[in-house]
């Protein structure tokens, strides 16, 4: 799964993800801000088999009936895997995106922050420019899942 949002990925309902039109539709925030995350093929080859396994609300279930994982499950996960807490943590993906999408894949940094969903600092050009700009960032996710494909045959 992607870096962006995999934090709010453990709350992730089963409807919010729109398989057909590719998109994940995070629900709207305190301050009204509904995200869309364009998804890539690899990603929806992945949440196919999630939705199997889900119990048709949740997308991932925790331990218990109608409650998501936990943070600690997913961090438990890293510590499975032999990454110790000072190396990384989950909510590390985020910070790891965005430094690899510029260093390592050349991507554009305002789409960067537009796919972590970042709020634009002009207060003006945040009042006005309200695209999404979701082909562009599709095209990001592409390039994106093609360089983490690309550290899978390496290792």
């Amino acid at each position: 799964m992607h870096a962006c949002y995999l934090l709010l990925i453990r709350l992730a309902h089963c409807d919010d993800v729109d398989l057909d039109r590719k998109l994940w539709t995070i629900p709207k925030d305190k301050m009204g801000r509904e995200h869309v995350i364009p998804l890539t093929e690899p990603v929806i080859a992945l949440l196919k088999l999630a939705l199997k396994l889900s119990d048709g609300t949740l997308l991932f279930n925790g331990i218990r009936q109608g409650k998501p994982l936990s943070e600690n499950t997913l961090n438990h996960a890293l510590r499975s895997l032999e990454i110790d807490k000072n190396t990384h943590v989950f909510h590390g993906f985020r910070s790891s995106f965005s430094t690899l999408a510029r260093e390592h894949c050349r991507l554009p940094s305002d789409l960067i922050e537009l796919q972590l969903g970042h709020i634009e600092g002009n207060q003006v050009k945040a009042a006005y420019d309200r695209s999404q700009r979701l082909e562009e960032r599709r095209e990001l996710m592409n390039v994106w899942s093609s360089y983490l494909i690309s550290l899978q045959i390496h290792q």
